[in-house]
């Protein structure tokens, strides 16, 4: 069941493709590791891969991943039957793919930031505005092992989770 969307102008050598996870190719990865946690898992299982995975054809037609690795293992623990991968062409010469590769996945992983305990409190609470009934509901998955958020100052499980503003907070509405 693999779907293709045209190329856009902004990547024209690139294609938008859903493709069963279980046949990209996976390339070397900067980790050593993937960490695959049951939390990220089920979140791949129940809401899919949100952010697409990167890859690029090889010489036989199969789609190697250059950008998401993790997310690709994880679709395939999960079954998902498809994933979105932006597929882009070859790169002919060896040294220079795996020159942009590395400095690829440095970029991605190096440049990523986790949310603040007071972002990730404001969405819940938004959710809770939105829809009262999700109080009841079990929480959404954990941060992984060693990187517990803090609590929120004044949130309880009957108050949750939007921390008390300070003279100094914005007061302007988010868009």
């Amino acid at each position: 069941m693999d779907q293709t969307t045209a190329a856009g102008p902004e990547h024209p050598d690139a294609t938008l493709e859903w493709l069963d996870p279980s046949t990209l190719l996976a390339d070397k990865n900067i980790r050593a590791k993937l960490r695959l946690t049951p939390e990220f898992i089920d979140n791949i299982r129940q809401y899919g891969v949100q952010q697409p995975i990167v890859g690029y054809r090889t010489a036989d037609g199969r789609v190697r991943v250059k950008l998401g690795h993790r997310r690709t293992a994880a679709a395939i623990e999960a079954g998902r039957p498809v994933v979105p991968v932006m597929v882009y062409a070859s790169e002919n010469d060896a040294t220079q793919a795996e020159t942009a590769r590395i400095l690829s996945q440095l970029g991605e992983n190096r440049h990523r930031a986790d949310l603040t305990a007071d972002e990730e409190a404001v969405a819940v609470q938004e959710l809770f505005d939105l829809d009262p009934d999700l109080k009841s509901q079990p929480p959404g998955p954990s941060p992984p092992p060693g990187s517990p958020r803090p609590p929120v100052p004044g949130a309880t499980s009957s108050t949750c989770c939007r921390p008390p503003r300070s003279p100094s907070s914005r007061t302007t509405p988010r868009p």
